[in-house]
């Protein structure tokens, strides 16, 4: 019933807005998204965990390559799941020669790539080939950041070992390593929302589309008309014979 006014009563309001919700909800497929996404979660997390090796060996590699241009002091190697670091302290100290040696799990800094990957696998898509170039797209993002991490880690590793040694040589309490220390734990523990924000950016750039191609124009000009060409015959003996 409507009111005297012409408006609806607040009940038949709510319900009318509760039957709109519910189906747009299942509009944008949340449900299947989500579920979807936790199966092929346990997937690509097993996928993940057996390439974890060759993901520690390129990032370690190719960051204990570019790390040795700027600082000979600190060496960085993989071995399996774990990246090495050895920093040896400066010849001018009373430590001299000494080195400091501890290891990276790459999984700390990676754990959000099977996140993304399961993301990905559980939007929709036209083409397995596209959803497969944006897999790719993921892991290439993921290694690419992995190396800085693994940088990142290493300089943090040399100024703590030379804080260590201005705190026993002179007294001083200065923590250089303070930045380094909270920069790189803030980006293994943003792992969610680093894989959360790049499938993200992935679907706003539209790469889960299929290129659209361009539809056939189809010529509305008469026979009778002159041609636009601008050769000044008409369009049926001229342009128009051409496409019959």
């Amino acid at each position: 019933m409507t009111s005297e006014y012409g408006a609806e009563p607040d009940g038949a309001q709510s319900s009318a807005a509760a039957s709109y919700v519910q189906p747009a909800l299942f509009q944008f497929g949340w449900l299947r998204f989500i579920g979807l996404g936790i199966v092929f979660y346990f997937v690509f997390f097993i996928v993940w965990w057996y390439a974890l090796d060759a993901l520690t060996f390129i990032a370690g590699n190719a960051a204990g390559w570019v790390y040795g241009l700027f600082d000979s002091s600190t060496s960085i190697s993989a071995n399996e799941k774990l990246v090495i670091f050895s920093v040896r302290a400066g010849q001018n100290t009373e430590f001299a020669g000494q080195a400091r040696t501890t290891a990276l799990n790459m999984g700390k800094i990676t754990y959000g790539l099977p996140m993304f990957a399961a993301m990905a696998a559980a939007t929709k898509t036209h083409s397995l080939w596209g959803k497969a170039k944006c897999l790719g797209l993921g892991v290439l993002v993921f290694l690419a950041l992995s190396i800085p991490a693994v940088m990142m880690f290493a300089k943090m590793l040399g100024l703590q070992l030379e804080d260590q040694i201005a705190a026993a040589s002179l007294g001083s309490s200065e923590t250089r390593a303070s930045f380094f220390y909270y920069a790189f734990h803030g980006y293994a523990f943003s792992q969610p929302v680093i894989a959360v924000a790049l499938w993200m950016a992935i679907v706003l750039l539209g790469l889960f589309k299929r290129a659209s191609k361009p539809e056939n124009q189809v010529s509305t000009t008469s026979g009778a008309s002159p041609c636009p060409c601008g050769s000044g015959r008409k369009y049926r003996r001229c342009c128009g014979r051409k496409k019959d």
